[in-house]
């Protein structure tokens, strides 16, 4: 795919338009290739999102994982985090194939009856959040599935300091158990809010302490990031000039 405007704002589309986070990709990369869980805590905007979906896209693990990436921020309580995290998984699954997909379902007992499929026999995600009446039940059905895939599982679960206003207040320990005593997958918890980040993988008060990794992620390069600006608008007979990327990087806070 070829686009006239090389700042993708929204998702993700080929490393070909993810500018630098060399040596973040390598880190990360790494991190998860040893099993190893990450909390990546960065403001908004900075790209934790790209990151992840750029390090998915690395040979090392798109070959050899399931890849699921989850965003909770709209999420409510624990119904709704199941229902995103099932919807979530689902969704990764379904380009893999039939005996992907099918395990999965076959394991999520509590909902079976309220999955549907499209004409050509693929699964819809039709679960509404009142589906689900035993949110911890169902909770335990996703992570069996997490635990015996027949690839490793990589969940990314983006603002995840969302869980932490839910009402329920056990979620943080519940998640923290079924985590702990999954061993197959690994997980990156992304969040954008710095103190509440924080404080839950670094309180020993909470369930997460010492759990995970941390990074962080500062403003690529404003020259770097010129430079991979101005290489896609040349395709196009265009171009910015120093002054001009200079101001925008400021305003923006790169």
């Amino acid at each position: 795919m070829v686009q006239t405007n090389p700042f993708v704002i929204e998702g993700y589309l080929s490393p070909e338009y993810f500018c630098d986070r060399i040596d973040e990709t390598a880190l990360l990369t790494r991190h998860l290739t040893n099993r190893c869980n990450v909390a990546l805590i960065a403001q908004r905007r900075l790209g934790k999102s790209g990151l992840i979906h750029n390090c998915f896209y690395q040979k090392a693990i798109r070959e050899q994982y399931h890849c699921i990436f989850v965003d909770i921020y709209d999420t409510k309580d624990l119904n709704e985090f199941v229902y995103a995290l099932g919807k979530g998984i689902l969704t990764a699954l379904k380009p893999k194939g039939r005996k992907a997909w099918e395990f999965f379902v076959n394991m999520l007992q509590s909902l079976k009856s309220t999955i549907s499929f499209d004409i050509n026999g693929n699964p819809e995600w039709s679960v509404g959040i009142g589906d689900i009446q035993a949110p911890d039940t169902t909770l335990d059905e996703i992570f069996a599935y997490l635990e015996h895939a027949d690839k490793p599982c990589i969940v990314a679960i983006d603002e995840f300091q969302t869980i932490a206003s839910y009402p329920e207040k056990t979620v943080e320990a519940t998640l923290r158990k079924r985590i702990q005593n999954c061993h197959n997958a690994s997980f990156v918890f992304s969040g954008s809010k710095r103190h509440m980040m924080a404080l839950m993988f670094t309180s020993q008060s909470r369930p997460f302490y010492h759990s995970s990794s941390i990074m962080g992620l500062e403003p690529i390069d404003r020259t770097v990031y010129r430079d991979f600006a101005n290489r896609h608008l040349a395709r196009n007979g265009k171009t910015i000039s120093d002054e001009a990327f200079s101001y925008i990087y400021g305003r923006f806070d790169g």
